[in-house]
């Protein structure tokens, strides 16, 4: 009996602890740390967010793999918790969405690189005409750390996955079949997209379906005992502007989620190519977009993309795919074990 009834608790312990870690060490950290900024001077003070919330939104958070090679984000997420329905939602932004935001970069991976965190935030913020309660950043070294201190996360790998890109240090070599992957092979698998016949749109719907299953593996893997190793491995690589009060409430929300409660998209569009550059790009679907950051995001009508960032001006296909309505396929993390 005292068994059956420790796990359930364990559960909401573990993420209580491991948020609250979280949050008073980045409190910590951010306010040691000295950060330079564009002038050269030295900025001491606290990021903050707000926590006065009204709850009549959900909670939203941008969430930003890194690649320190390259300087860009190598994943870009959106992710809500309706704290009144006990639902989230991860909406992946495809890395080559075209994007006018005022660089050299036209493919919105770059936007990390050009604006830094905080402007990417406010980017995201017009751009899909909702209210971000700030983002959380993660090199690729603290996803590996993390998958590794959890014990790495059960996946069924449909096929062998080769590649090589020296330029990069990216050395993809993974078999096919059931395994557990440590956090080298889940970073392989996550990042893997040439050999697919969609490229980045079939690596989204693999990184959809080890979401779920790190979703699982949280679930059943931490405990009061592991949790100190877990926030450890993970702090050295993240960056976040969200205090620690909400970084307790979005760990006790997703914890306790059942899988069923937890969505998982990709921001819908198609993929085309620049007549002028010659490069490939996904455009997204202004009308299929506006309705899931209504849906999902607590976006009001007619606010998605008010200042057109996503429409290019004159290339015609790219016009046609904004204005279409394509269908938003919307998948539960249960689906997806």
């Amino acid at each position: 009996m005292f068994k059956i009834f420790l796990r359930p608790i364990s559960i909401i312990l573990a993420a209580t602890i491991v948020s609250g870690i979280l949050g008073i060490a980045l409190i910590y950290k951010t306010s040691s740390d000295k950060a330079e900024n564009k002038n050269g001077a030295v900025d001491n003070s606290l990021p903050s967010v707000s926590t006065d919330k009204d709850y009549e939104r959900p909670l939203c958070v941008l969430i930003i793999g890194t690649d320190k090679v390259s300087g860009l984000a190598d994943v870009i997420m959106l992710a809500s918790f309706d704290k009144n329905t006990k639902k989230a939602c991860v909406l992946q932004i495809p890395r080559d969405t075209y994007a006018e935001y005022g660089s050299s970069y036209v493919k919105i991976n770059g936007v990390l690189k050009f604006l830094g965190e905080k402007e990417m935030c406010t980017f995201f913020e017009e751009a899909m005409g909702i209210e971000l309660d700030g983002y959380i950043s993660l090199e690729l070294e603290g996803f590996r750390a993390l998958v590794d201190t959890l014990g790495g996360v059960e996946m069924n790998v449909e096929r062998s996955l080769k590649y090589s890109d020296p330029t990069q240090g990216l050395y993809i070599d993974l078999r096919a079949g059931e395994q557990v992957l440590n956090g080298k092979q889940a970073e392989m698998l996550v990042r893997y997209r040439s050999g697919y016949a969609r490229g980045d749109l079939d690596r989204l719907d693999m990184q959809k379906r080890f979401l779920a299953a790190f979703f699982v593996t949280l679930k059943e893997k931490i405990t009061p005992f592991n949790i100190y190793s877990v926030a450890s491995s993970a702090l050295p690589y993240l960056k976040t502007n969200i205090p620690a009060v909400e970084l307790v409430s979005i760990g006790l929300s997703v914890i306790s989620m059942k899988s069923e409660d937890i969505s998982i998209a990709t921001l819908a569009g198609e993929d085309t190519v620049s007549s002028i550059s010659g490069g490939s790009f996904y455009v997204v679907s202004s009308p299929s977009a506006a309705e899931i950051m209504m849906q999902y995001f607590g976006a009001h009508d007619n606010e998605f993309d008010k200042n057109g960032y996503f429409l290019h001006p004159t290339l015609e296909n790219f016009k046609k795919i904004y204005h279409k309505r394509i269908e938003n396929r919307v998948f539960s993390a249960d689906e997806l074990k």
